[in-house]
C-alpha cells in the first residue's frame, strides 16, 4: 500500500482515501532532497531520499533512473521510499545513471549516482546460496546503508564475493555453481547461459561435450575372478516392466474390491506347500491375462520365504543349498528389515487370504524372456483370478537361474541383493494396494528400491551406517575383493553413479534419458540418499513414509519428506555431487558427511582399474574469476551442468548473469565458496 504523512509528521499513513475525496497536494516551504541512499545504489533495494518538505501525494511525482521509471512505494514530508528493479537494468559492473526527481514541471533533485545491477553475494568458505533466474525477485527490506545481501531470493544477474581476502598461505578463493533444470518432462532439455562478466576483452563461448564413458571390460590382473562385470544396458527391461505392471494392476481400490468378493471362497482351497512338493506357476511378464505356466519344486519353506525351481533349469537339483541360504536369510534378516524400516511385502496377505510367505520363483523363463535382468515382480498376482485370469494369487517374485558357466556360488553372490530389491517392489505394491494408493513414479521406485539394499548391506562389516561417512577401504573393496562371504551390493549403486555423473547434463535422476540408460537407478539412490542424510530425523520412518506412499509420489514425495522445495534438493544434491559435501540436519546441528564418503569410492576404484576410472568423475567448465566468458549447457530435466570459478590470487569477485535459453525453463541454481 502506498503510504503519506499522518498529521505533517513521519509517521506513514496510506495514501488516498476510502471516501474517493482528494488530498491535498500544497506543503508549506520549498521541496528539497538533502540525501541519497545507499551511496551506491543497487537493483532489489529501496532507495530512500530524505530532505524536508516533500510532496506528500503521488499526484504529479516522478522518479526516474536513466530512462527506467521507478516505483515510489512510500512518502512523508522527510522521506520518500523508491523501488529499484531487479532485472531492467543491464547486468554489469557499476555504471553511472541520472537519478531525476520531478513533481510537475518542478525538478527536485537531478544528478549522477552510482548504480550496481548484480546483486552482491558475500560468501565465507563453506557457505552458499541458492536462486533461480526466473524473475526479477524482491525487494529485501535494506536499511539505508546499502548493506550487501545475503538473501536466497536473487535473481539471474550477481555477483560473488569472496568475504575477507585470504593471506598469503591461504589458497585463492573458489566458487562452485551447479545449475539444475527443474522440468520434470525427459523429453524437454533446457538450454542455459552463464556469462561472466569481467574485464573488457573478448568473451569466449563453450559448448559443453560429454566424452564416451570407458567401460570396464577386462578384469584388473590383481583382481583376477573376483571382478564383477558392469551391469549390461538391457537391465533397463526391469524398470518397463516396472511401468507396464503399474499401467496395467495399479488402478487404486482395484485390488481390495477383488479380494472383497473373492476371499470368503478362496480361503478353503489354500493348501500350504511343503519341501519337495511341485507345483505349477504362471511366469507373468507383460500380461495379467496370459503368462507361461513353470513346473517347480518347493526347495525351502520357511517362515517369511518360499523358494521354488524350475524343474527345467540348467543346474535343477544341484543348487538346494544355495537356494536355502537365500531362504533362511530373508526369513532372518531381509523380511524383517523390510517390515521395520521400508515397508511389508506381506501387507495385502491378510486380504489375500495367502501363507504369510512371499514365493520366490527362479526360473530360466526370466533367463529367456527377459534377457539382462536379474529379477522383476508383477502386480497382477495380488489380485485375484477374477479380476486377472493369469494371477498366481501370491505375493511372488521370478528371478534368473544360475547358468552352466556360472558356479552357484557366484550366482548367489549377485542374486542376494536381488532377492532384497525385488522383496521391496512387493513391500510397495502390497502397502499401496492394501490402502488403495497409486503406485510410485517408476525412478523413485527403483530409488528406494536401491536404499533397500543399501539397508542390507549395513548387516555386513564395514557395510555402512546412517550419516557414517562409510570409506571406500572395507565396504566396496571388501565386496570386489570377496575378503568374505558378502554379497554384491553397493557395486551396482557407484559404479552406475560413476556413469551418471560423468554425463550429468544428457543423464538424470528421474529416469533413463536414451534406450540403453540404466544411470538413474544409481543417481536416483544418491537424490533419495541425500534427502535422508540431510533432511530428515528419523531414517526408516521417512522412508517408510516413501514406500507406503504417505509422502505422495515422485519429487513431491521427496519435498514432503524433506520439507524442502524439489528445486533447492536437486541443486543442493548437485553440489554434493562436486563435493560440496557439508551436511546441516534439522535440529541445525553441522554433521560433514553424509552416509557415504563417496570421493574415498572414486578414488579407490581409480586404483584398482586404472585408466578406466578416475578418483574426479564429474565434467565442470572451469572459468577464472573475475573473467569475461560464456558459457553455454544443455541440460536434460532433472539434470545438472557445473561452473567453477577460481581465483588467481588478484580477483576476488566475479559478476554472473544466468540466462535461460529460447526453448528451456529457467535453471534453478546453487553456488558455493570452497575455498
Amino acid at each position: 500500500m502506498l503510504l503519506q504523512a499522518c498529521n505533517g509528521g513521519d509517521a506513514l499513513a496510506p495514501v488516498g482515501s476510502e471516501t474517493g475525496v482528494a488530498l491535498p497536494a500544497v506543503v508549506n516551504g520549498t521541496p528539497l532532497v538533502s540525501r541519497v541512499a545507499p551511496d551506491t545504489i543497487e537493483a532489489g533495494q529501496l532507495l530512500v531520499l530524505t530532505g524536508q518538505d516533500l510532496p506528500t501525494t503521488l499526484a504529479g511525482v516522478r522518479v526516474t533512473l536513466g530512462d527506467t521509471p521507478l516505483d515510489v512505494r512510500a512518502m512523508s514530508a522527510t522521506r520518500m521510499e523508491v523501488a529499484v528493479p531487479v532485472g531492467v537494468f543491464p547486468c554489469s559492473a557499476v555504471t553511472v545513471k541520472r537519478l531525476d526527481v520531478a513533481m510537475g514541471a518542478t525538478t527536485l533533485l537531478s544528478q549522477d549516482v552510482p548504480l550496481r545491477t548484480a546483486q552482491r553475494i558475500l560468501l565465507e568458505p563453506g557457505q552458499s546460496l541458492s536462486g533461480q533466474s526466473l524473475s526479477a525477485g524482491s525487494l529485501s527490506d535494506q536499511s539505508e546503508t546499502g548493506a550487501e545481501t545475503t538473501a536466497a531470493d536473487v535473481s539471474g544477474c550477481f555477483e560473488l564475493v569472496a568475504a575477507g581476502r585470504p593471506d598469503s598461505s591461504s589458497a585463492a578463493p573458489r566458487f562452485v555453481m551447479a545449475l539444475v533444470n527443474p522440468d520434470t518432462d525427459l523429453s524437454r532439455s533446457a538450454v542455459f547461459s552463464v556469462h561472466g562478466i569481467g574485464s573488457p576483452t573478448a568473451a569466449t563461448t563453450r559448448v559443453i561435450t560429454q566424452s564416451a564413458i570407458p567401460q570396464l571390460t577386462t578384469p584388473a590382473s590383481h583382481l583376477q575372478t573376483h571382478t564383477p562385470e558392469p551391469e549390461t544396458p538391457t537391465a533397463d527391461t526391469h524398470g518397463a516392466l516396472l511401468q507396464t505392471q503399474a499401467r496395467l494392476a495399479g488402478t487404486p481400490g482395484m485390488a481390495r474390491r477383488g479380494w472383497q468378493q473373492r476371499r470368503s471362497s478362496f480361503a478353503a482351497t489354500r493348501t500350504e506347500r511343503q519341501v519337495g512338493d511341485t507345483v505349477t506357476m504362471t511366469a507373468l511378464l507383460n500380461s495379467c491375462t496370459q503368462g507361461q505356466p513353470v513346473k517347480a519344486r518347493v526347495v525351502y519353506a520357511g517362515t517369511r520365504a518360499l523358494v521354488l525351481e524350475d524343474v527345467n533349469a540348467p543346474r535343477a537339483g544341484r543348487m538346494d543349498q544355495s537356494y536355502r541360504a537365500i531362504g533362511a536369510e530373508f526369513d532372518t534378516l531381509v523380511y524383517p528389515m523390510l517390515k521395520r524400516d521400508v515397508g511389508d511385502p506381506l501387507a495385502m496377505n491378510d486380504m489375500m487370504a495367502g501363507d504369510g510367505r512371499v514365493t520366490m520363483l527362479f526360473t530360466r523363463f526370466v533367463n529367456d524372456s527377459a534377457p539382462g535382468t536379474a529379477g522383476y515382480v508383477s502386480a497382477c498376482n495380488f489380485h485375484p483370478r477374477s479380476t486377472f485370469a493369469a494371477s498366481n494369487e501370491d505375493e511372488v517374485f521370478y528371478a534368473r537361474t544360475a547358468t552352466l558357466t556360472e558356479t552357484p556360488d557366484e550366482w548367489r553372490r549377485t542374486m542376494r541383493a536381488t532377492v532384497v530389491h525385488e522383496a521391496k517392489h512387493l513391500a510397495s505394491f502390497a502397502e499401496r494396494l492394501a490402502r488403495g494408493m497409486p503406485f510410485e513414479e517408476t525412478w523413485l521406485e527403483e530409488a528406494t528400491a536401491r536404499i533397500a539394499e543399501e539397508l542390507y548391506a549395513r548387516h555386513f562389516p564395514g557395510g555402512g551406517a546412517w550419516r557414517g561417512n562409510t570409506s571406500f577401504s572395507g565396504s566396496l573393496e571388501c565386496e570386489l575383493l570377496q575378503c568374505d562371504d558378502r554379497p554384491l551390493v553397493m557395486w551396482r549403486h557407484f559404479s552406475q553413479l560413476y556413469g551418471y555423473l560423468r554425463e550429468a547434463g544428457t543423464l538424470s535422476p528421474l529416469g533413463p534419458t536414451s534406450r540403453n540408460d540404466n544411470s538413474w537407478y544409481a543417481s536416483g539412490w544418491s537424490l533419495v540418499r541425500f534427502v535422508l542424510d540431510r533432511y530428515v530425523q528419523d531414517e526408516g520412518a521417512s522412508l517408510r513414509q516413501l514406500v507406503r506412499g504417505d509422502a505422495g509420489r515422485g519429487l513431491a514425495a521427496l519435498e514432503s519428506v524433506a520439507s524442502t522445495k524439489s528445486g533447492d534438493v536437486l541443486s543442493s544434491w548437485a553440489l554434493a555431487n562436486i563435493g560440496v559435501t557439508d551436511v546441516v540436519d534439522v535440529t541445525g546441528t553441522v554433521n560433514r558427511a553424509g552416509s557415504w564418503d563417496v570421493p574415498s569410492m572414486w578414488t579407490g576404484l581409480a586404483q584398482l582399474y586404472a585408466g578406466v576410472y578416475d578418483a574426479s568423475p564429474l565434467r565442470s567448465d572451469r572459468q577464472v574469476l573475475g573473467s569475461e566468458f560464456t558459457s553455454v549447457q544443455r541440460v536434460v530435466a532433472g539434470g545438472s551442468a557445473y561452473v567453477v570459478l577460481e581465483g588467481d590470487g588478484a580477483a576476488m569477485s566475479q559478476i554472473v548473469r544466468v540466462t535461460p535459453g529460447e526453448n528451456g525453463a529457467a535453471p534453478v541454481w546453487k553456488v558455493a565458496r570452497v575455498l
